[in-house]
């Protein structure tokens, strides 16, 4: 049985050494051999403010495009070590940078989890 909670914490590790703070919460969920995850992330009263115009929401969805690329690519590994299942791909829509504080990212692995 894969422990949630170590995989959770090590993507938390992971993303605040990206963002400088960890997330309000991470939760993982898995379906087949889809890996769902959802961060909350603290509202950063900044894009807000940004965010006014169309080339402000740009700057936002580049930023947050960014932070997860990076973070993505060591959260494959996370979860490849946690999990002993490799990562095929990782998707994620930049728009839900605009929406609200919760992101959802999604991780097709190689296998199902047993």
């Amino acid at each position: 049985m894969h422990n949630f909670s170590d995989l959770n914490k090590e993507l938390s590790n992971l993303y605040k050494e990206y963002t400088g703070r960890g997330p309000k919460y991470i939760k993982s969920y898995f379906v087949d051999d889809v890996l769902i995850i959802k961060i909350n992330w603290y509202e950063e009263k900044i894009f807000n403010k940004i965010a006014n115009d169309e080339h402000g929401k740009n700057v936002v969805k580049t930023t947050y495009k960014n932070i997860l690329k990076y973070w993505g690519e060591e959260a494959k590994k996370a979860i490849e070590n946690v999990t002993g299942i490799d990562v095929l791909g990782m998707y994620f829509d930049e728009e839900m940078a605009l929406l609200n504080n919760d992101k959802v990212v999604v991780f097709l692995l190689n296998n199902t989890l047993n």
